[in-house]
């Protein structure tokens, strides 16, 4: 039979021990969920793509109707919540879906062009001719045709009683480009001169390549994925 002295002694080198070993525990479990919480999941991710990326729209027209496809998967271990962004021309929604842990969403977009894409240039020019003598008239009357009111025996005084104005209005179409003039001609008397003056207004508008973006953020950890094409509208 051992001696009670020696087992008080062991009992009381007993109780630290113990002690340690509890806590130790406690801070494995501790850090073990802190690093759960901090590190990436393994094989977490999502993905988000078209379904059929050589049959996107990439050319529309006014009125008619096309669809754009897209998938998006959560393959991460737990659920996760998602704001699905569309922007683009012809269509802008904002919706918020929510995935299981290897869910998969599908999403057809019916989109109606309603106006083209276009970029719209403008310009203003303004020209003054002076004319001096009647043979310098006849010479500058021969180098502005289209001004039909105009006739070669008009006189400087016709024109300072009544100054002669033309307005005329063109419209030209290319195959990206349509170009808008204005054109204000006048003839009137400044003194003992007759003066032409030429105000023009031009419009250029350009078809352009506009972006249709798909935007993915998820709520936890604000991660954001983006897919996008480019399309014209005519």
């Amino acid at each position: 039979m051992r001696p009670k002295s020696f087992s008080a002694d062991a009992d009381q080198m007993r109780r630290p021990l113990v002690l340690a070993m509890f806590s130790a525990t406690i801070l494995t479990l501790a850090f073990a969920a802190y690093l759960s919480n901090v590190l990436p999941e393994k094989d977490a991710f999502t993905d988000i793509f078209f379904q059929d990326p050589r049959g996107l729209p990439y050319q529309m027209r006014v009125g008619e109707q096309y669809n754009v496809s897209f998938n998006f998967q959560n393959h991460g271990p737990k659920n996760k919540t998602y704001l699905l962004d569309v922007e683009s021309h012809s269509l802008n929604m904002s919706r918020n879906v929510s995935l299981k842990p290897g869910q998969s969403a599908s999403f057809t977009l019916a989109i109606t062009p309603s106006d083209r894409t276009y970029e719209l240039v403008s310009y203003v020019e303004h020209t003054a001719i002076h004319i001096v003598s009647d043979s310098d008239y006849e010479m500058r009357h021969t180098l502005l045709p289209g001004f039909s009111k105009l006739n070669r025996n008009i006189t400087l005084e016709e024109v300072r009683s009544t100054p002669v104005s033309e307005y005329s209005i063109y419209r030209t179409v290319g195959e990206n480009t349509t170009l808008y003039r204005l054109e204000n001609l006048t003839f009137k008397a400044l003194g003992d001169e007759l003066v032409f003056e030429s105000y023009s207004i031009s419009m250029d508008e350009h078809i352009v390549m506009a972006p249709f973006v798909v935007s993915l953020t998820e709520y936890s950890g604000g991660k954001r994925l983006q897919i996008h094409f480019r399309h014209r509208v005519e």
